[in-house]
């Protein structure tokens, strides 16, 4: 999945819209199971993180209309 690496993203909403738009190009399907995720707070280097634990299934489905 290509992504313009040039493109800033200022905020986690814009990033996620951005990623989106290219799964559903491809009709794309992400699944995860039990998963964890390190989210930073805001953008940066030097930014404080949380981790986030997901139980179950997480399904991401695009498709093209």
């Amino acid at each position: 999945m290509p992504i313009d690496d040039k493109k800033v993203h200022s905020d986690w909403p814009e990033l996620l819209a951005d990623m989106f738009k290219e799964m559903t190009k491809h009709d794309t399907v992400i699944e995860f199971d039990d998963m964890m995720v390190w989210v930073p707070v805001t953008t940066g280097e030097d930014t404080p993180h949380a981790w986030y634990k997901l139980k179950g299934k997480m399904r991401i489905h695009s498709a093209r209309d």
